[in-house]
């Protein structure tokens, strides 16, 4: 059973998803697979929001529902497993502006894919 849940939990960020508030439809996603991790990851997320959104000095990048693209909430696969997770890893404090995204995948290895 545990190994059918990570499978899930796999394609949206695995236990990261445990650390920040999950979206309506990263929640509705997750439903069709399986309704009774979805009510899990949805309680959760409600209860440990406002704690960790006033405790936390780092903002958790994927799935977030305070960050979006067109209304949508994202996930980069090829990103997290570079141990990005968080959105102060984008940020350069030297110069008090984000990084761009050529740094970003320098500093990181993230191939550039040009189309």
């Amino acid at each position: 059973m545990k190994l059918f849940y990570q499978k899930i939990l796999k394609k949206y960020g695995d236990s990261l998803l445990f650390e920040y508030y999950i979206s309506n439809t990263i929640l509705h996603e997750i439903a069709n697979e399986n309704i009774f991790l979805s009510d899990v990851l949805s309680a959760w997320s409600d209860v440990t929001h406002n704690l960790e959104t006033q405790t936390s000095s780092k903002t958790i990048l994927w799935n977030n529902n305070d960050i979006t693209s067109n209304n949508k909430t994202f996930f980069y696969k090829d990103w997290f497993e570079r141990s990005i997770k968080y959105v102060d890893q984008l940020y350069d404090y030297r110069i008090k502006n984000f990084y761009s995204f050529n740094d970003i995948c320098y500093i990181y290895g993230i191939l550039q894919i040009i189309f």
